[in-house]
């Protein structure tokens, strides 16, 4: 286990139930005509979708690396199987 992504996926986790407690509120303070406050709470979820958004985007990079150099591995060490069967 990856202790760094299951860090990530918490941190993803707690980024988006706080969205969506934004956006609730939002809504609430939309319909009750509290303009100024809905557009502050809109602003601040943009910034945690960013956030949000960022770290998807770490993750899906950190997983492709490990696909590769797990690919990469498999390569060698299947072509080195191989040759040792050949000799």
């Amino acid at each position: 286990m990856n202790p760094n992504k299951d860090e990530k996926e918490e941190k993803m986790i707690i980024l988006d139930e706080k969205i969506k407690e934004l956006l609730v509120k939002i809504e609430e303070a939309g319909e009750e005509g509290r303009v100024q406050e809905a557009q502050i709470l809109t602003k601040e979820v943009e910034t945690l979708q960013k956030d949000l958004d960022f770290l998807k985007n770490v993750s899906i990079i950190v997983d492709i690396n490990i696909f590769y150099r797990t690919n990469e591995e498999r390569e060698i060490v299947h072509g080195t199987w191989q040759r040792d069967l050949i000799s």
